[in-house]
């Protein structure tokens, strides 16, 4: 069934780090138009270590029970783009006051302003299955990212592939990535925007699922 906001989950939720990961409760804040045309879901963790006083853009669920949670929790401001697969089980749902609180945090956290969402570096390593969501939690952070950025220029310039030719493809690819995050939270109703306006079969989803001479072909 296809996940809608508010829907409580059990999923492997990366620490910010990228280090590891923690079996723990998340909400999804990604709808359920969203979820049926994508392979992922947009997530935010939920803590039961509760602090004295409310942080910025953390809403503190009332009714946490009725979540299918075990005990008093809060949503942190954390954000994470994850595989729907990696879901291990439905917990429950938010109800509507603590939905209402939760997209009230989330405008007050300012993490969906004019830029770059805090967690779009995160979707940069969507895996295809559990062993390589773990792999590359274990693996990948964001110095090792730009280093293996610069190793595949590296290895194009021994091809006859100049610097400047690999920086302008991959800022091509980057904007073709920032507009898929865009659409995605245009589709979510987080933010405000039209639609996509790069064609549907040269869109980052697109792209990103071909190999071989059907790559180099639609590229």
């Amino acid at each position: 069934m296809p996940f809608d906001f508010g829907d409580v989950v059990l999923v492997p939720f990366p620490f910010t780090s990228q280090t590891a990961s923690k079996r723990r409760p998340a909400v999804v804040v990604s709808n359920g138009a969203y979820s049926t045309t994508r392979p992922d879901l947009i997530v935010m963790a939920i803590t039961s270590q509760l602090r004295p006083s409310r942080g910025l853009g953390e809403a503190w669920l009332s009714a946490w029970q009725a979540a299918g949670l075990l005990k008093p929790s809060v949503v942190k401001p954390v954000f994470a783009t994850l595989e729907q697969g990696l879901v291990i089980r439905l917990l429950g749902t938010l109800g509507a006051d603590d939905q209402a609180a939760l997209r009230k945090a989330i405008a007050i956290s300012g993490c969906f302003s004019a830029g770059l969402p805090r967690w779009v570096r995160l979707s940069f390593w969507r895996s295809t299955s559990r062993a390589d969501h773990k792999r590359e939690l274990t693996s990948m952070n964001e110095t090792a990212l730009v280093q293996k950025v610069w190793n595949y220029a590296h290895v194009l310039r021994d091809q006859g592939v100049p610097y400047q030719a690999y920086i302008s493809q991959i800022s091509y690819l980057l904007f073709l990535k920032m507009d898929d995050e865009r659409a995605g939270l245009v589709a979510t109703g987080l933010i405000k925007g039209e639609n996509s306006a790069i064609p549907e079969d040269c869109r980052w989803v697109v792209l990103r699922d071909l190999q071989g001479e059907e790559l180099t072909r639609r590229y």
